[in-house]
């Protein structure tokens, strides 16, 4: 069934396996994950782009403080 669903290409399966072991993940992580990602994966996206820029907002911050205390 699964064959006839991608149309005698398995590739994405091969890469997902491929892609799971490099990261020394197993089964039952990958699951979780995609359940994670299926359920939560636009929060967690938003969440994301939230603290990218809080994080460039301390670091800038960062970059002044040590301006104005080394001069």
């Amino acid at each position: 069934m699964v064959y006839e669903e991608t149309k005698e290409d398995i590739s994405p399966f091969l890469k997902l396996y491929r892609l799971s072991k490099a990261k020394g993940m197993g089964v039952k992580q990958v699951v979780d994950l995609l359940a994670i990602a299926n359920n939560d994966l636009a929060a967690i996206e938003e969440q994301f782009k939230t603290l990218r820029n809080d994080l460039r907002i301390l670091q800038f911050q960062n970059v002044r403080l040590r301006e104005i205390y080394i001069n």
